[in-house]
């Protein structure tokens, strides 16, 4: 990248478009066709990477510890998902240490348009948000919106229900958006029926990922309350850190299946968040075991729900047809 990009975005971004309409017939079924040649592929729905923390492009004080590493990059991420067999990735800015730059993920979803995508990540309660975020969407290479709405002034934001503006925006643009609120399926709730055009996903499975949940199931009872909701999505993200046991994690099969007879595998993304699977209770896990645990370890996943939960969901939620198309040629 030349230069120093400022603080949220990649260069200048375009102006803000006012509204998107919804997809047509002919672009759906573009889309299902380009879905169905490339059955099989993997693509990932959370992944992190970061830059080093500079006074140029600095990170949040104190948090240095959350990121385990100096930096992950697009190099390092490149290498581990092909030796995980992942031919394609949502990145992720890692807001609970990095802050809310955008410019890493914007840069790489325009450079390898069919090995990545970027969902970028904005502060929902800082002054200027409302003013800018229109234009970062707009940003070439931006897929969607990523909400962190666990901690803080955010998460007390979402609870009182005072994100309104935020969620009639997000509706009126149609844009696929994903929030990690763990304990907050309440207001989650609310959204989703207030808004019925905002394109929702939760973020794994909407479990606290700092430890291991002491009842899964009933985070999951109400965690499937939401299915009537057509708009909402769950992202099966970052499971091994929920289980209490080494891979194939078979404590968290039944749940999973609940999971998915309540939402079915079209509203299903795997995801791995991998670079924080090192923090699995029985001494780690990997990027490869959190893939196999969709791929070969749930008896229950029919090919055609595998397909789906492991990529092609995901890309028609975000519009992405070409995701994995030519992953090869670009290396």
């Amino acid at each position: 990248m030349k230069g120093s990009p400022s603080r949220g975005s990649k260069g200048p971004a375009p102006p803000a478009r006012d509204a998107v309409p919804p997809p047509s017939a002919e672009g759906a079924q573009e889309r299902g066709e380009a879905a169905q040649r490339r059955r099989g592929e993997i693509v990932d729905s959370q992944v992190h990477v970061w830059a080093v923390d500079t006074p140029q492009r600095p990170w949040i004080p104190g948090t240095a510890s959350m990121a385990g590493r100096p930096h992950y990059g697009i190099d390092e991420l490149t290498r581990d998902m092909a030796e995980a067999g992942v031919d394609a990735a949502v990145l992720v800015p890692p807001g609970a240490w990095e802050g809310y730059w955008n410019d890493l993920v914007l840069d790489a979803a325009v450079r390898w348009p069919t090995r990545f995508a970027a969902m970028v990540n904005i502060d929902p309660v800082a002054p200027d948000t409302a003013r800018t975020l229109g234009a970062l969407l707009s940003s070439p290479g931006a897929r969607g919106l990523r909400l962190g709405l666990s901690q803080g002034a955010r998460r007390e934001a979402f609870a009182r229900g005072e994100l309104g503006w935020l969620w009639g925006l997000l509706e009126e643009r149609r844009t696929p958006t994903a929030i990690f609120v763990p304990g907050l399926l309440d207001a989650a709730e609310a959204v989703a029926r207030a808004h019925p055009k905002l394109p929702l996903a939760l973020c794994h499975l909407s479990m606290n990922l700092r430890h291991l949940n002491p009842d899964v199931d009933a985070v999951i009872d109400r965690l499937v309350r939401l299915a009537d909701c057509p708009n909402v999505s769950v992202k099966v993200s970052a499971v091994p850190l929920q289980s209490a046991m080494p891979y194939p994690f078979e404590d968290m099969h039944a749940p999973l299946e609940r999971v998915l007879r309540a939402f079915g595998a079209e509203r299903l993304f795997w995801g791995s968040d991998h670079t924080r699977l090192a923090d699995h209770a029985e001494n780690g896990a990997n990027y490869a075991q959190s893939r196999r645990l969709f791929t070969e370890a749930l008896p229950f996943l029919s090919g055609r729900e595998r397909d789906a939960v492991m990529g092609g969901s995901l890309c028609r939620w975000l519009d992405w047809p070409q995701a994995g198309a030519a992953t090869r040629s670009e290396a």
